[in-house]
């Protein structure tokens, strides 16, 4: 994968999570153009690290958004009184998962 699919492939997902959960506003979009430009040069520094880029630019993302937006995006569906984080910190195929249970909740994009 290219760096510039990895970043449309990340760009995708974490709009469609964004999008599905009602947090798409011109904050979050602001969030993730952010997020994307930083990751591009971030794979200028280490261009064998695209797989990682999806769930990188979802974390960036939840972190600007939790400062700025919604503290509590993305909300768990089972319990609505936390938010669902991303895991592995750094790995290919990230997923939403429920700290309080542990349990995955969906991928990254497939909320």
């Amino acid at each position: 994968m290219t760096p510039e699919q990895a970043l449309a492939v990340a760009a995708e997902t974490v709009r469609r999570d964004l999008w599905r959960t009602g947090a798409w506003s011109p904050a979050a979009a602001a969030a993730l153009a952010a997020a994307l430009e930083h990751r591009r040069w971030w794979l200028t520094v280490w261009p064998h690290g695209a797989e990682h880029v999806p769930g990188l630019v979802a974390q960036d993302v939840q972190e600007a958004v939790h400062g700025a937006v919604d503290p509590g995006w993305p909300t768990c569906a089972e319990h609505g009184d936390h938010a669902l984080f991303v895991e592995p910190d750094l790995g290919p195929d990230p997923f939403w998962v429920c700290h309080r249970s542990g349990l995955p909740v969906a991928a990254v994009g497939g909320l």
